[in-house]
């Protein structure tokens, strides 16, 4: 069915959450469904949906989880053919979900996209680190089959995901990016 589902991880804490859904539900375009996957206080997480009316799905995660084996719990569950990811604790810009969505639209023969995280918690050691070092923004102009799709702010086709076995669920996290944009790239598949 075409449309665009977007789905957020919400693992440990639901502090953010609140953010990411308020700009989520701020875009020029909206998501057809919004799918929170979470493994945490069923309670807290039903709390912060419950203060939306939109078609919000909760889908509770029992059990240990990967990143990779909760983004095949995602694209199993997604009900459109564009599927987006975002981190619970990221803001999206306001025309983040139109332009993703427009992108793969204009472009058929594009399996996945992605765009700049722009890091704005810089107020630890930790954070600065990460910001300098493991930085996950590769500036604002159109790359043509980047090395790799950031996994907190992307886009995919579902049945081309699907298709070719999803993320590979024997990686560690973080990993199953990498490896994921590399086998598109390797079946000839553009980003």
């Amino acid at each position: 069915m075409q449309g665009v589902s977007v789905y957020i991880p919400v693992l440990e804490t639901s502090r953010a959450l609140k953010y990411c859904l308020d700009g989520l539900l701020n875009q020029t375009k909206k998501p057809d469904e919004i799918i929170l996957l979470y493994n945490g206080n069923l309670p807290e997480v039903k709390a912060i949906a419950a203060r939306y009316n939109y078609n919000i799905r909760l889908v509770h995660l029992t059990g240990t989880f990967n990143r990779s084996q909760i983004k095949n719990v995602a694209l199993q569950s997604a009900k459109y053919d564009l599927v987006a990811s975002l981190h619970a604790n990221s803001v999206p810009q306001k025309d983040w979900l139109k332009i993703l969505s427009d992108r793969m639209r204009k472009h058929s023969e594009v399996i996945g996209a992605g765009g700049p995280l722009v890091e704005t918690h810089t107020d630890s050691i930790t954070n600065r680190y990460r910001c300098l070092h493991l930085h996950q923004n590769q500036g604002a102009s159109v790359i043509i089959t980047p090395k790799l799709l950031h996994g907190g702010n992307t886009i995919y086709r579902r049945q081309a995901l699907l298709g070719i076995g999803g993320y590979n669920q024997d990686l560690h996290n973080g990993e199953e990016d990498i490896e994921l944009s590399s086998r598109i790239r390797k079946k000839g598949g553009l980003l």
